[in-house]
């Protein structure tokens, strides 16, 4: 949401998405759903022509594209440099694959569907669990209805079990940094919590500017397991872009001191080479 991309948040897209539906339908979006974007999913799935409104014009999908921000930079550096194992984002937009490309990686990929998460690349996975708004949008996830009931989507439905076996393995004992807290989707939630229960995390951090009693608030499955027995937990107030633009300075910083104190013996070892060659010549 940082400038120069200022993505949209979940709320402003709701708002936006219903004021569409009530200029093309003329009548509003039933209450509770105008700044609840999954509520407001539900709703737009039950009717096929409200639902192919939502996923091809209500969304205004050019906010999702454009200039990335200092936080896309420092996740698609990371990716491209081994620093993070891997990075999961329930966001639809396409700023971390622009920043990688202007980092140098014109063909970066992001994992959305079966087996590209396997797929062989010289950069860490990025993985997004909701979709992707350049590729097949009939599999972007937006509400619980695309996966139960009636008129669920059977192949959201065997992407998700993908995803969730994928992810048990790939976050087994790592440490997790989460930026911005969970997720607006409370099926993404409750996802992603059945996945945190099994990996045994050492370390969470969770970037929010939010207080903490509003975080847990927010997903108390999810915090119970981030804050349980035996795991470090830290809560950073701020910018989660703020955050990852001095993380990639940190650990800039740091990569390049290990360099020059590996270096050291090798820089002496010329030096006395020199030396030497200096003492014949003036001989």
């Amino acid at each position: 949401m940082a400038a120069p991309s200022s993505a949209p948040s979940a709320r402003e897209v709701a708002i936006q998405v219903s004021r569409k539906c009530r200029e093309t339908t003329g009548n509003p979006v039933p209450e509770g759903c105008e700044e609840d974007i999954e509520k407001l999913a539900s709703f737009c799935y039950g009717s096929p022509a409200l639902w192919s409104g939502f996923r091809d014009q209500y969304v205004d999908w050019k906010r999702f594209k454009g200039v990335p921000n200092s936080g896309h930079f420092a996740i698609a550096d990371f990716l491209g440099c081994a620093a993070a194992d891997s990075a999961i984002t329930t966001n639809v937009d396409i700023f971390i694959e622009e920043a990688a490309e202007r980092l140098g990686e014109p063909d970066f990929q992001a994992a959305v569907e079966g087996e590209e998460m396997t797929r062989v690349h010289e950069y860490r996975p990025l993985l997004k669990v909701h979709g992707c708004m350049s590729r097949n949008r009939d599999l972007t996830l937006w509400c619980h209805g695309q996966i139960a009931g009636e008129r669920k989507n059977p192949a959201i439905e065997e992407q998700l079990a993908r995803w969730k076996t994928w992810l048990k393995g790939r976050l087994l004992g790592k440490d997790l940094l989460f930026v911005g807290f969970w997720s607006d989707w409370a099926h993404l939630n409750d996802i992603l919590g059945s996945v945190i229960d099994g990996v045994q995390p050492r370390l969470v951090y969770v970037v929010d500017p939010a207080p903490l009693e509003l975080i847990e608030e927010k997903a108390p499955g999810l915090f119970s397991l981030a804050t349980g027995e035996g795991v470090i937990f830290k809560h950073v107030q701020t910018s989660g872009a703020d955050f990852l633009n001095d993380l990639r300075k940190t650990l800039s910083v740091s990569f390049f001191e290990r360099l020059f104190s590996q270096s050291v013996g090798t820089y002496h070892g010329y030096q006395i080479v020199d030396e030497e060659k200096l003492r014949a010549n003036h001989c």
